[in-house]
């Protein structure tokens, strides 16, 4: 611990000017500060016992500007050099005594041997005048103005009051990450970035990707490899790691993908590590990560699968079906590699006024196209702005909380959701019962409408997936919705 000391600096005025009796001129005059120590029991001593090496200039901050004159000593005693200030008076707002650490003219090495505490401070009480006080600069005559400075520990810094003093050490540590998409239809990504890589649209493509860096939860850089289109080189990531504090990093990896009909970035992964920790890497010291399984790299994130746009659709039994809900539905020609596959599943109906099952489904199956209730890019008859589709989802993920409901109770609720123009009468219609008769049909769509808007499910929801049969494919000009769910 280095000892406390004060040392006391007079502060010596030469002037030199000229003053005329009429018609003043004002010169300059010169300041210059002079040490005398003071031992700790504050008698006074030529030499302090302040183990701290010694000044070779002060930072001497007067109204606002910031001057470093140099340090010299005789007979043990410290001077400064002259700073040349009009006469008048002055603030004192910063005063340091420094040490080049041998480098004169490079400052990121200097220390603070001796500094003057703020007002306020524990160790203002010490000296006669902490900072800031006010100084007087005559036109005549000498003055002089007792300075007293406290040796400086810098394990102490906060009871000279200097929250300034306070640094951030950092070291900024860099990973190289890379990877790979692996797509099952090369052609869907027609228009996107892909197509411009030297190889063009192919199973197995170099990931074009964005990482979002986090630090201790807050959000910090954002990198991506869009220039390059993620060939030839990976990307060079470089974060702040706080050297004197515990800290934990999240990279968020956005891959650019297919998606609601264009192309976005989407959060595939997010890696967690704590301080200097880095991710997994071969020999070649890059993070290589593969969506899908075409090939093998350090981190294998599932296949990213996305809608086909198109298929064909049938309705097979309704009123109920035979899977437990209002209808069954058949899809096929739809490939392979895409969210849904061809088959039979249980689906609803989302518009109670199209239908006319008893003389429109009994033909051949018709294409429909397919949305995602997740998007907002959706067409206007089933557009958020004309379907509650995040009410639809929020019921759907908490029929926990209606015990022994009924399969019509679920579909009149969708109705009572989605069904503004025309609004559902509460008829019984294609074996749905009587809103009346219905025991959790209302109170769902209550409980939807005022919990579920805005809702967005998470990893292992279920989300309504749409299926549209436009006006010029409609028997009577109407728009048919039906929705089935997945995960």
């Amino acid at each position: 611990m280095l000892k406390k000391v004060l040392i006391i600096f007079i502060a010596v005025i030469a002037f030199t000017g000229c003053k005329k009796q009429n018609n003043q001129v004002l010169v300059k005059q010169s300041l210059v500060f002079v040490g005398q120590g003071i031992s700790a029991d504050h008698t006074k001593a030529v030499n302090t016992d302040c183990d701290n090496p010694g000044a070779d200039y002060a930072v001497v901050v007067i109204d606002g500007i910031s001057y470093r004159p140099y340090v010299f000593y005789i007979g043990g005693t410290p001077f400064t050099e002259v700073i040349k200030l009009f006469p008048g008076s002055y603030h004192v707002d910063e005063f340091l005594l420094m040490n080049d650490s041998g480098t004169p003219g490079f400052l990121d090495d200097d220390i603070i041997v001796e500094a003057v505490p703020e007002v306020g401070s524990e160790y203002a009480r010490f000296v006669t005048s902490p900072v800031s006080f006010e100084i007087t600069v005559a036109e005549y005559g000498k003055t002089e103005i007792p300075v007293e400075v406290i040796c400086f520990d810098e394990n102490e810094f906060d009871s000279f009051g200097f929250d300034w003093f306070t640094m951030t050490e950092i070291t900024v540590r860099s990973q190289n990450i890379s990877g790979s998409l692996c797509v099952e239809n090369p052609d869907d990504y027609g228009g996107s970035l892909y197509e411009g890589q030297s190889n063009g649209l192919q199973n197995q493509m170099p990931a074009i990707f964005r990482i979002d860096v986090y630090r201790n939860g807050a959000f910090l850089l954002s990198y991506n490899n869009e220039d390059w289109l993620g060939e030839t080189d990976p990307l060079d990531l470089k974060y702040p790691d706080l050297d004197n504090a515990s800290d934990h990093f999240d990279f968020e990896l956005y891959v650019l993908v297919k998606s609601c009909g264009g192309f976005y970035y989407k959060q595939l992964e997010t890696w967690s590590f704590d301080d200097e920790s880095k991710l997994v890497t071969g020999d070649d010291e890059v993070v290589d990560f593969v969506v899908g399984d075409c090939t093998t790299g350090d981190y294998q994130i599932p296949e990213y699968l996305y809608l086909p746009e198109q298929s064909k659709f049938k309705v097979k039994d309704f009123g109920p079906g035979t899977l437990g809900t209002f209808v069954d539905i058949r899809l096929t020609q739809i490939p392979d590699g895409y969210l849904i596959e061809k088959g039979i599943y249980p689906g609803w109906n989302g518009e109670h006024s199209t239908i006319d099952y008893n003389n429109q489904y009994n033909d051949e199956a018709y294409i429909v196209n397919i949305y995602s209730s997740l998007c907002s890019n959706l067409p206007d008859p089933v557009s958020f702005e004309n379907k509650n589709w995040p009410a639809v989802n929020w019921l759907i993920n908490h029929l926990d909380q209606y015990p022994g409901y009924q399969w019509d109770d679920l579909q009149a609720a969708f109705w009572l959701i989605l069904d503004q123009d025309p609004e559902w009468d509460g008829e019984g219609l294609f074996g749905v019962r009587p809103l009346s008769d219905l025991q959790f049909a209302r109170q769902m769509h209550d409980d939807a409408i005022n919990d579920g808007t805005g809702f967005v499910p998470e990893d292992g929801d279920l989300y309504a997936i749409i299926f549209l049969k436009s006006n010029a494919e409609g028997r009577s000009g109407n728009h048919v919705v039906h929705v089935r769910f997945i995960e």
